[in-house]
């Protein structure tokens, strides 16, 4: 039954993991192209495109929140680990735990604050799209939430793996 659990888990992170590889790839092949084309319109045909800026804004935005995620997920996310290795254990472990925690406080409160302003915007739509304000913003609450759980998942790891030999 424990085995069943954890295939089960496996096979819900793999899909996460793809969810976050795919959706932030696809949303940088769309700015790629878009933007481009909207120098050109803008600068050589002296005609922008109007819609252009708000999906690029929006795609944007997804690729940073589904990014970040997906850089939590790859370990490639930056910190002070070379300050922390050079300490001693009991003060590396006690370093780690706090910063782990003061992260996971920060996610918790992006998480809570896009609740907050998703709720607020009401029916609030862009203004060339005609996108719900709302739906544009759950971007960021989404993000939020894979970046905690990418993070809950590495967390232990984070806080007792050992520095590697000089």
């Amino acid at each position: 039954m424990n085995e069943n659990k954890r295939g089960v888990f496996s096979a819900i992170d793999k899909v996460i993991g793809g969810f976050e590889k795919y959706v932030s790839v696809s949303c940088l092949g769309i700015i790629a192209v878009i933007v481009p084309v909207q120098v050109f319109f803008r600068y050589v045909l002296q005609r922008g495109i109007l819609w252009a800026n708000e999906l690029v804004t929006i795609l944007l935005v997804l690729v940073v929140m589904l990014g970040s995620a997906l850089a939590f997920r790859e370990k490639c996310h930056t910190d002070i680990q070379g300050f922390v290795n050079r300490a001693p254990k009991p003060l590396r472990i006690t370093v780690r735990i706090m910063t782990n925690l003061i992260t996971l406080a920060f996610l918790a409160v992006i998480l809570f604050s896009s609740i907050v302003h998703v709720k607020g915007l009401g029916a609030a739509k862009t203004a060339v799209l005609k996108i719900p304000w709302s739906i544009c913003y759950l971007a960021i609450t989404l993000g939020a939430v894979l970046m905690i759980y990418e993070f809950l998942k590495v967390m232990k790891e984070r806080i007792l793996e050992e520095p590697a030999e000089e």
